[in-house]
């Protein structure tokens, strides 16, 4: 049979074993919170990049579709259930006639200027009246 000094020495061990674990963790706690804060501040600004990203790609898939019809397939809805018929429609096709002629007196600046200025005039028209546009770029040389 054992006597109760020697449960006493062996459970007083076990405590100040754990006490040790307890000071190490608890000394610990600063290193660790840091390198937790460290990820919490790196998965924000992740989120801050995935959300600017998002909204990039937005942007660019109305260009291609009508906003409505995106945000319908995002939500879910099968392609197929998002085609519409419409009895009445207006096309505008247009044309800068004599366009290689009208760069070749002009920068490579101005050329820009003169096209987001014409492209300007055209968006905020379709944009006023909320209609859809579809950009199609061609160019015939002359």
């Amino acid at each position: 049979m054992h006597d109760s000094s020697r449960d006493m020495v062996l459970a007083g061990e076990q405590q100040a074993a754990e006490l040790k674990l307890a000071l190490e963790q608890f000394v610990r706690l600063p290193l660790v919170y840091k390198q937790e804060s460290e990820k919490s501040k790196r998965l924000e600004e992740n989120l801050r990049k995935l959300d600017e990203e998002v909204k990039r790609t937005d942007e660019l898939l109305y260009q291609m579709i009508p906003r409505a019809v995106a945000k319908r397939l995002r939500s879910g809805v099968a392609a197929v259930d998002t085609c519409e018929t419409f009895e009445d429609v207006t096309l505008l096709l247009s044309d800068v006639v004599g366009f290689t002629t009208i760069c070749g007196g002009l920068t490579p600046l101005e050329v820009v200027q003169l096209l987001n200025n014409l492209y300007g005039c055209f968006d905020g028209l379709a944009e006023k009246h909320k209609v859809y546009k579809v950009r199609l770029i061609r160019h015939n040389p002359e």
